[in-house]
């Protein structure tokens, strides 16, 4: 299970989960797939996802733990974030699930494998507030897998599970959900604001 990111660069930031905890998780490879670089042993139990951040640091998750890393583009450790209440410390998977970035700085977290919520943070780490619930309703999750903060501020949340995206504003107030397109693994939003997603379909 490989996540992928891309920097300004055209350099491709890749996360997977190697059987070997003496390799590197993170991976850094150029627009021709050379490898750059990589960094990132022994910090993960359940290495999940990655991104890059407008300042082209790196930002990655932890399945199991339910921590959430910031590194430089080298690999230098800036930030760590425990989200915690992990339900079931004994899952293998019980724990955050991606991160993303508002413009004034925040940083936005799913939490959806035990927890059903998102959860904001300012640029230090510290949590500002959470929204969202298990369920199946309006602004209630199945799986919060991925999460996504547009240019106005809102919040794109893919419920997995329940194969639908839910939309919030900054507040975490629901505005609308699309749903009934496959169970979405991951969304991303460019720079132009154009909205990709990826969905898992059951055989």
């Amino acid at each position: 299970y490989p996540a992928m990111a891309g920097d300004a660069k055209g350099n491709v930031y890749i996360i997977h989960r190697p059987e070997d905890k003496n390799v590197d998780p993170i991976v850094i490879a150029d627009a021709k797939g050379n490898v750059l670089r990589s960094f990132g042993k022994g910090m993960f139990d359940i290495p999940h996802g990655i991104r890059v951040d407008p300042e082209g640091n790196v930002w990655a998750i932890d399945a199991h733990t339910s921590k959430i890393f910031k590194f430089t583009a080298e690999g230098k450790k800036l930030l760590e974030i425990s989200v915690g209440d992990i339900p079931d410390a004994t899952r293998p998977f019980c724990g955050a699930t991606d991160v993303s970035f508002a413009r004034n700085g925040h940083i936005f977290a799913s939490d959806g494998y035990c927890n059903g919520r998102v959860i904001e943070y300012d640029a230090a780490g510290k949590k500002l507030k959470e929204f969202g619930k298990r369920g199946k309703g309006p602004g209630e999750f199945t799986l919060v897998h991925n999460v996504q903060v547009d240019a106005q501020g809102k919040v794109y949340v893919s419920d997995r599970e329940a194969q639908r995206i839910e939309v919030f504003d900054a507040n975490g107030k629901f505005l609308q959900e699309w749903a009934g397109t496959g169970r979405y693994s991951a969304i991303a939003i460019t720079k132009d604001q154009k909205i990709w997603t990826g969905s898992v379909l059951r055989n």
